[in-house]
């Protein structure tokens, strides 16, 4: 059978049915009878099952039709192939050699060697040497050293990749890397000419030529040694330089190239012998290890200064941190950072946790020079340093260590605190003169890094910390002496930790409360004391609503009368005014958060403390303008501030903000707004230092105004008064969205990511929004602004508002005063819009177009018009929502907001501003609500891609999948897939034919058509959707649905496989008689173990659906990847000897996803439900091991067989009455240590404990599983 198939020639073969398709009915075309548009796909289809059938295939069988075969395989060479077909037809040319005959494999090598000698690169010749060049590849990489051939490949291929097209250099770099890893120490003469030939490449303007050559350098460096030896630094200093300009695939090529070449400098390979002519010549070479200290002294230079800036050896002692660092680079190095400890293993880390730590709070401590600045720009640069330190501790430490090893680094990290706390001579008696200079800045980079990382281990870790935090010789200590700290971050940082501290060890929240109220009491004239415990005493009052313990009722009442004391006291000592006035309404906002029962009579003295904050009336309040001096404004500012935020508390209690309390929150609103307004004079008057308190007001009237219900304002809109206050917000609005307040401000909204919430966000950041495991530092690299990095200090009531008992959520974010300001004005102007009056909405939006066309300068046009484009888009959805039908029925309006979005989309320089201009004509259309409205905005796009050829070509065919829905090409028309449904069903051949060609012809550095291309087809099986699943004229349809799916899954991108997967999730889910799930379970097995996190998480989401369909299928077609026994010891097969069952309790071990961890759990539960009453002892056996402490830093390992029943599993146990002989260990496994293997955490435990919980009711129906003389007996019995 398998003979006859393998031995028709190419266009003989008759279709019988995909890799992905368990039927075998003939397709409508063979190979004479295709039409040439579905030739490739023929062609393609063939080669799949060629390649999936030759591992099966007996060599005689083979043998016998080799030549025509392989005659028939060189003959597609020389036709015009894409990289799908190409990298098959060079899989299945050398899998042929490999299983059958050899003879002939010089001659097929030396054609290709004569092809790649063609000089002509022309568009009819470049394919057939990029085919004849994969096939170099995949001979090499295949069959090893394949003779001397090589000899004449490497000078070919070298010569041709001096004069190659962008194209080519990446397929050259990438053939150059799989040959050097298929040969090994063979090409040792070719090796200098292949890594100079790299070298060159490493910073290529083009990036996938770019990533290809570091591919390449990482494949040379365990046989070149001196890659890791004479030439380390500088193969540090090129990684450090390709890191300029880079994207997210460049970063992890060189965070890779990195890890491996360091982990290889510090392990180098065993000494080899170097022959002579002749014995007194031959010598052994040995590798001199590289100290620690040195390899982490290279990434630190280069992580200080953010680029190349003169040699990493003269600067590896660089002492700070040089301002104006690019962040790619400093956001590669520390991936560079983790991938070096992930290659260096767990049991190293541990080993030298304590030096780790001291080094990377060491590297945080010299950004202090930076953050020792008014420079928002470069106090936003420290806090990306402290981000990027801080997810190598999270990556590291975080996720490698064990629960035992992870307490011992919190006992480190306490023991450096104490340190950074006493590095600098500072005093906190009030008489003594204060100085602050960069130590205290660099011990506060330190101290903050420490104290957030702290926060999460005590968290992660649980309950086993107490001994930290109880005894004398813990480490709570060093943590509250640095409350005192004269840095605001760092104060901030400890206060959260303390609040998740109490979430680990409830049993110290009330202690730490009482001894916070005792040091404000003693230490009352201190302004740092003050500062520091009223933060820790805020948080562990808001810690106290998370705490299943509670605190005593009087608690709160206590913070309450300090509070007021605070405020009251305030104007007694100047000195102390500021300080005060900020703790006390901080502590107010806790106990109002909280909302204990003592709130609600006490909220006639809250409501005073904060009418006490502002004039008694509008007058008072523009009469203001004229008095009072810098200190006196910031003092009222600062007031005015924090009683806002006590108001803020109270709206968003339902049970205290009743209409007496509204009612006193409406003449604060209105005096607030009329300070804002006087922001000019006051900068002109006092500083710039009045700008950043000026936002913080606003950031909290425009929320105050967006928690109040719309009943409260909506109704008295047309009445004087409030008419006056909309008068006053609307400019205010106008004025911030506009950035009319600061002339040289580019401020720009942060809240546009969040409007494209659709397929078109591929477009824009396909790796953000925590789609990767770097997402802590990968997120930050998509920013708008460059004021966009959140952190604590900028707005303390997140100790309040944040939550820390999720896990997951690592710290509060929020951003910079200006910045959040900009946003909740473009939130606010969304929600006031629809209330204004027709004309007045008129005004404004030919004022917006005014403002941007005026604008001279560039960059200032740019943001100016991405903000208001991004109000205007707010506003048309919340008219669109609202509950009264509210429509633009005024055809001036309509035509200015046309106007005004069609002149951003043409204006527009960025893929975002285009992506949220064609999201705001898409919800005017949505807003309108008149189907001629729409068919005109529609012809009107479909007139401007007929003729503009530019950016602006993109913009506009978006706008049409957004006008359809309420990018570019492809992902518009999946919007108009999924919003269409079945009115597109007549259009799914047309699209389908043109995906598939767009997959086969694409090259592979495209990714992001190839990507569009599957937004598309995930939204063509939705259109088709049931009708997958049956019979006929479909069958076509859905083989090439598959097919395409198959492409996509061959495609290197992790986020195209992704999406592979998803699709034939979504094909299993219409048609699962037709998906073949033996091949889609072992894909989606081997993903589990992929270090893209979009990849996993697709691969489990898909996992989840199957095993609640097929759950015996799925482990049977899982079995396949596990070892059996010593036979496959050296395999790196993808599922441990615990089977698939045992890897996704791995994955509980190390995963932080919750979306991922929540699949990962209701797999398992699945697989429980399906298989528990056959595998009862070996998921008894599994729950055991995984429940058995140790000490070892291994844990026990039970390999599972094939179908071991319980009966077999009692027979085994005759040792005696002792569980403990259950458990089948593996001797020829158990010395061997992996180097990232960590020992079930609490978590995991937990959840084994609740599958056990389930596996007893099993128990129940057979009390010999509980009675243990029973099942003596019944062993004894049974023989």
């Amino acid at each position: 059978m398998v003979q006859s198939y393998v031995k028709y020639t190419l266009f003989q073969y008759r279709y019988l049915g995909t890799f992905y398709n368990g039927s075998s009915q003939a397709a409508p075309c063979d190979g004479f009878n295709c039409p040439d548009a579905k030739k490739p796909v023929f062609v393609y289809e063939w080669l799949r099952y060629l390649d999936g059938i030759l591992p099966v295939t007996q060599k005689t069988d083979l043998r016998a039709i080799q030549p025509k075969l392989v005659q028939q395989l060189l003959s597609r060479i020389t036709s015009i192939n894409g990289p799908p077909i190409r990298y098959l037809l060079a899989r299945c040319l050398a899998r042929v050699y490999l299983i059958g005959d050899s003879s002939t494999f010089g001659d097929t090598l030396n054609l290709c060697n004569d092809t790649l000698k063609i000089r002509d690169d022309s568009p009819s010749q470049l394919p057939v040497k990029l085919a004849a060049l994969a096939c170099v590849a995949s001979f090499y990489e295949t069959m090893g050293r394949c003779g001397s051939n090589f000899v004449d490949t490497f000078p070919i291929v070298l010569k041709w990749l001096k004069v190659a097209e962008s194209q080519g250099r990446a397929e050259i770099l990438i053939t150059l890397s799989s040959m050097v890893v298929g040969l090994g120490a063979g090409a040792v003469a070719f090796h200098k000419d292949v890594y100079k030939a790299a070298k060159a490449h490493l910073a290529d303007r083009v990036l996938t030529v770019r990533t290809a050559a570091l591919q390449c350098v990482t494949a040379l460096v365990p046989v070149y040694s001196p890659l890791f030896t004479t030439e380390l630094e500088a193969v540090v200093t090129l990684c450090t330089k390709a890191l300029e300009g880079s994207n997210y695939e460049t970063r992890r090529a060189v965070s890779r190239l990195l890890g491996v070449l360091l982990s290889t400098a510090l392990q180098p390979p065993a000494p080899f012998v170097c022959t002579g002519k002749s014995a007194a010549n031959t010598r052994v070479l040995a590798f001199r290890p590289l100290p620690l200290e040195d390899a982490l002294h290279m990434l630190a230079a280069a992580f200080l200064r953010g680029g190349i800036g003169g040699f990493l050896k003269g600067g590896s002692n660089q002492s700070t941190a040089t301002p104006g660092g690019q962040k790619d680079v400093r956001a590669g190095i520390s991936m560079g950072y983790v991938d070096f400890m992930r290659e260096m293993g767990a049991i190293w880390l541990e080993r030298n946790l304590f030096l780790v730590c001291r080094h990377l709070l060491d590297l945080a401590s010299k950004c202090g020079y930076i953050a020792c600045t008014n420079s928002p720009v470069q106090a936003a640069e420290a806090v990306f340093l402290r981000r990027c330190i801080s997810y190598i501790l999270r990556s590291t430490v975080g996720a490698m260590l064990s629960e035992q090893a992870q307490i011992t680094a919190c006992k480190h990290l306490g023991q450096l605190l104490a340190d950074y706390i006493n590095s600098f001579d500072y005093s906190v008696e009030p008489s003594v003169e204060r100085v602050l200079g960069t130590e205290a800045y660099s011990s506060a980079q330190a101290t903050a890094v420490a104290a957030l990382e702290l926060s999460n281990l005590v968290r992660q870790i649980g309950t086993a910390v107490t001994p930290l935090f109880v005894e004398a010789s813990g480490i709570m200590e060093p943590v509250f002496a640095c409350l005192l700290h004269p840095i605001l971050s760092a104060r901030t940082a400890i206060a959260w930790c303390l609040r998740c501290i109490t979430m680990a060890v409830p049993s110290q929240l009330t202690p730490l409360i009482d001894r916070c109220l005792s040091r404000l009491e003693h230490m009352k004239s201190c302004n740092d004391a003050i500062s520091g415990y009223s933060l820790a005493l805020a948080a562990l009052i808001a810690a106290s609503s998370d705490c299943k313990l509670g605190i005593p009722h009087a608690k709160p009442k206590q913070v309450l009368v300090c509070a007021e004391e605070m405020l009251k006291t305030a104007a007694q000592q100047s000195r102390l005014a500021v300080s005060k006035i900020c703790a006390g309404y901080l502590l107010l906002d806790s106990v109002v958060t909280v909302g204990s029962p003592g709130v609600k009579e006490s909220m006639p003295r809250i409501v005073q403390l904060w009418r006490t904050a502002f004039p008694r009336s509008i007058k008072e309040a523009e009469a203001e303008k004229g008095r009072g001096d810098a200190f006196s404004w910031q003092c009222a500012l600062e007031q005015r501030a924090g009683a806002l935020g006590v108001m803020l508390a109270v709206a968003s209690n339902r049970e205290l903000c009743d209409s007496e309390t509204i009612k006193a929150m409406l003449l604060p609103v209105e005096c607030a707004l009329v300070m804002s307004s006087q922001v000019g004079s006051l900068i002109r008057s006092y500083g710039t230092k009045m700008r950043a308190l000026v936002s913080c007001v606003r950031v909290r009237v425009y929320q105050l105004l967006m928690l109040l219900p719309p009943k409260s304002y909506e109704q008295c809109v047309y009445s004087i008064r409030w008419l006056d206050m909309f008068h006053s917000l609307l400019r205010e609005l106008v004025a911030e969205i506009t950035l009319s307040d600061d002339h040289a401000s580019q401020l720009m909204t942060s809240v546009a990511d969040s409007i494209c919430s659709g397929a078109e966000r591929t477009l824009l950041s396909p790796w953000s929004g925590g789609t990767t495991d770097q997402a802590l530092v990968e997120d930050q690299l998509q920013v708008l602004s460059q004021l966009g990095s959140g952190a604590l200090e900028n707005d303390v009531t997140c100790l309040i508002s944040g939550c820390a008992k999720d896990v997951h959520n690592l710290w509060p974010e929020p951003d910079t005063s200006q910045v959040a300001s900009l946003d909740a004005a473009v939130q606010t102007f969304g929600r006031v819009f629809p209330m204004v009056p027709e004309r007045q909405k008129l005004q404004i939006t030919e004022h917006f177009m005014e403002v941007i066309k005026n604008c001279k300068q560039t960059q200032r046009q740019q943001a100016i018009q991405l903000n208001v484009i991004c109000a205007m888009a707010l506003a048309f959805r919340c008219i669109t929502e609202s509950r009264g039908g509210v429509r633009l029925d005024n055809e001036l309006l309509r035509k200015a907001s046309t106007g005004l979005i069609e002149l951003s989309l043409e204006m527009a320089t960025t893929s975002l501003a285009r992506a949220v201009a064609a999201e705001a004509l898409g919800r005017l259309a949505q807003a309108v609500g008149d189907p001629q409205f729409v068919a005109q905005r529609a012809q009107s796009c479909f007139d401007k891609l007929r003729v503009f050829r530019d950016g602006r070509r993109a913009g506009y065919a978006l706008t049409l999948g957004c006008i359809h829905r309420h990018a570019w090409a492809m992902v518009a028309l999946s919007l108009i897939a999924e919003t269409g449904g079945g009115m597109f069903r007549g259009y799914v051949e047309l699209a389908l034919s043109d995906c598939l060609s767009l997959l086969l012809n694409t090259q592979s550095g495209n990714v992001e058509v190839v990507q569009g291309v599957g937004k598309l087809l995930s939204a063509l099986m939705t259109c088709v959707g049931p009708e997958l699943g049956s019979c006929g004229s479909i069958e076509s349809l859905r083989g090439s649905l598959l097919a395409a799916c198959a492409i996509q899954l061959s495609h290197p991108d992790p986020l195209i496989k992704s999406e592979a997967i998803s699709g034939l999730q979504q094909m299993h889910l219409y048609g699962p008689r037709y998906v073949n799930l033996g091949h889609l379970v072992v894909d989606i097995a081997t993903f589990l173990s992929s270090q893209h996190l979009c990849l996993r998480k697709a691969s489990l989401c898909c996992l989840r659906q199957l095993v609640q369909r097929e759950a015996r299928e799925v482990r049977e077609h899982a079995q396949v990847l596990v070892p059996q026994g010593i036979v496959d010891e050296g395999k790196k097969l993808p599922l441990p000897d615990t089977g698939l069952e045992g890897a996704l309790f791995d994955m509980l071990d190390v995963e932080t996803d919750p979306v991922l961890r929540a699949h990962v759990q209701e797999t398992i539960i699945s697989l429980v439900q399906a298989t528990c009453g056959e595998l009862l002892n070996q998921w008894l056996l599994l729950c055991k091991d995984i429940l058995a402490t140790s000490s070892d830093s291994t844990r026990s390992t039970m390999i599972i067989g094939e179908e071991k029943t319980v009966t077999e599993g009692e027979e085994e146990d005759e040792g005696g009455d002792d569980d403990d002989s259950t458990l089948q260990v593996s001797d020829a496994r158990s010395a061997v240590q992996d180097k990232g293997k960590v020992q079930p955490r609490w978590p995991t435990r937990v959840f084994a404990t609740q599958i056990v919980q389930r596996l007893m009711s099993v128990c129940d129906t057979e009390r010999a599983h509980l009675d243990l003389s029973l099942a003596k007996e019944l062993q004894m019995s049974s023989g």
